[in-house]
């Protein structure tokens, strides 16, 4: 039986791990929907665990979901899904809120909300990720309600 510390620093490694997997799956199928939509669900996910949060967001996940948003941009399950990582992705992390702002998160955000006015899934998700991204950041706050 493995000592509490392994256990917990094998599970940490599975969801780096698992992370970079994701990461590369999105970037190697750009244009497949159903393999960005289920990254995005694996992101969001893993994104709970700070150290993975961050682990994801400098491995270049803030670019491969918004990118993903934009391939995709008729596809509600991607941008619901996208919507949700970048939710839990700027959930008390300040500088991840920045940098979804400056690669194109928010415009992103409000513009899959305003395509799909009738998916509540997608609104409520996109309003969390707003709402994540405006705690605390008087700047990311004045480019939402603009």
């Amino acid at each position: 039986m493995l000592c509490l510390d392994e256990e917990s620093s094998i599970k940490m490694a599975s969801k780096f791990a698992g992370a970079s997997g994701v990461l590369l799956a999105m970037q190697q199928h750009p244009q497949e929907p159903e393999v960005q939509a289920s990254a995005c669900g694996v992101l969001s996910s893993l994104a709970f665990s700070k150290e993975v949060q961050l682990f994801i967001v400098r491995e270049g996940g803030v670019k491969a979901v918004t990118e993903a948003m934009v391939n995709h941009r008729f596809s509600d399950s991607v941008v619901f899904k996208a919507c949700r990582a970048l939710c839990n992705l700027s959930f008390e992390a300040g500088g991840v809120q920045r940098q979804i702002a400056e690669e194109g998160g928010i415009s992103e955000i409000v513009r899959a909300m305003s395509s799909f006015m009738t998916s509540t899934q997608v609104l409520a998700e996109g309003s969390g990720a707003l709402c994540n991204l405006a705690a605390d950041n008087s700047e990311n706050w004045r480019q939402i309600v603009k």
